[in-house]
């Protein structure tokens, strides 16, 4: 039976067994044993013509030292349970077909949460601080990079390894070169990616949370009880905005109602309190998987020039779920009396007392966190953002 799979489904089907490598016709062994780690990484197998992998346009493809695509595995089979792929060897004018046949599935994370996080050249060593951090944590990390460039760049900065894990989505495998061209102008690179990631991973897990390179992990465990948590309370928090905070009503229309369908404005307008509900950076960002779908559907979302040309830098990817949610999911909005923001720059005093008297947060930014870091510690908090503002004190990560 001929199979089709996007090409995360694929990348987690590779990544969660063992190869053979040898040829179809022959089925002459090149290596018996071969593993495709994270990076794009063979273990098992070591030769100039096959120096990588990668996962491209629904195929498999193996790399030479140049980068050159040496072989595209274009045809996925199973029979009698398991897999094998074929294609064929596009260097030196041969005609040979070579293929991959399933060894034995190798351990894999079971983790129903993942951290979708939008990633660029100027941030990989915040990427590669947050992928050493969670070794054995209880989610899984999606990289999503603008370039295959990118992505073959971050991969040069750590080791293979059993127990380096993340998946990676690249943008322009999925957009045209006219929408990059409007992306990269207007600047919506994260929210764009965070949009696509959602869209291609949401079957495999119960909870994703889009989150920021620059994110220092304090519990690499947790996250899937804190997320169910967020979930079945069902309450967005959010501080009260006054006539001060212009930008901050800016982002709360825009988020609101860009992407909402026109018989959902109204009500947006009356539960956002005309925009002055300010629900960025309470808690964890936290999508359900399972009602990613009918989100996707509510905000007629699709890759092309036409829907991106919709974003701006005042969208905010988890505000327009949350309105979604309220609306849709049972969500309720719930104003914090006395914080006319929000959590993002607040210094501990403030966090601690939300913390305390409100309801227990799993995460606090990095202003915070220096001036009380056991009280977080304490507090079994998750993780600390914003690790890259300048006006906070700078985490080394040398």
């Amino acid at each position: 039976m001929v199979l089709q799979l996007n090409d995360v489904a694929l990348e987690r089907l590779m990544k969660e067994r063992s190869w053979t490598f040898g040829v179809a016709a022959t089925k002459a062994v090149l290596a018996p044993n071969i593993s495709l780690r994270s990076g794009g990484y063979l273990e098992g197998y070591a030769h100039p013509n096959e120096a990588s992998w990668r996962v491209k346009g629904g195929a498999v493809e193996f790399l030479n030292q140049h980068g050159e695509v040496s072989t595209r595995f274009d045809t996925l089979r199973q029979q009698d349970g398991r897999y094998g792929m074929e294609g064929r060897f596009r260097l030196g004018g041969s005609d040979e077909i070579h293929a991959l046949w399933e060894e034995g599935e190798t351990t894999v994370s079971g983790n129903r949460t993942a951290l979708v996080v939008p990633i660029h050249d100027a941030y990989f060593r915040y990427g590669i601080n947050l992928l050493f951090q969670s070794i054995g944590s209880d989610y899984d990390i999606i990289f999503v990079f603008s370039t295959e460039a990118d992505r073959r760049a971050f991969a040069t900065m750590h080791q293979a390894s059993a127990f380096i894990r993340y998946h990676a989505i690249v943008l322009d495998d999925h957009v045209s070169g006219s929408a990059l061209s409007v992306i990269a102008e207007r600047k919506t690179w994260p929210t764009v990616k965070k949009f696509l990631a959602l869209s291609l991973v949401h079957q495999f897990y119960d909870y994703i949370l889009c989150v920021d390179a620059e994110t220092f992990i304090l519990r690499a465990t947790g996250w899937t009880e804190a997320a169910g948590r967020i979930v079945s309370e069902a309450r967005w928090f959010g501080g009260l905005l006054t006539e001060k905070h212009g930008a901050e009503r800016n982002i709360m229309y825009a988020s609101a109602m860009t992407l909402a369908p026109h018989a959902d404005h109204a009500e947006i307008q009356k539960i956002s309190r005309n925009w002055g509900f300010y629900s960025w950076w309470w808690d964890l960002p936290v999508y359900t998987g399972a009602t990613i779908p009918d989100f996707l559907k509510w905000m007629a979302w699709d890759t092309s020039l036409q829907f991106v040309e919709k974003f701006g830098h005042n969208l905010y990817d988890h505000i327009t779920y949350q309105f979604f949610m309220a609306l849709h999911g049972g969500f309720a909005f719930v104003p914090v009396n006395g914080i006319a923001h929000s959590l993002e720059f607040k210094p501990s005093s403030i966090v601690t007392a939300v913390h305390r008297d409100i309801h227990p947060l799993r995460w606090t930014n990095a202003f915070a966190y220096a001036q009380e870091p056991e009280f977080y510690k304490a507090s079994d908090y998750l993780a600390v953002y914003h690790i890259d503002r300048k006006s906070f004190p700078q985490f080394s990560l040398d």
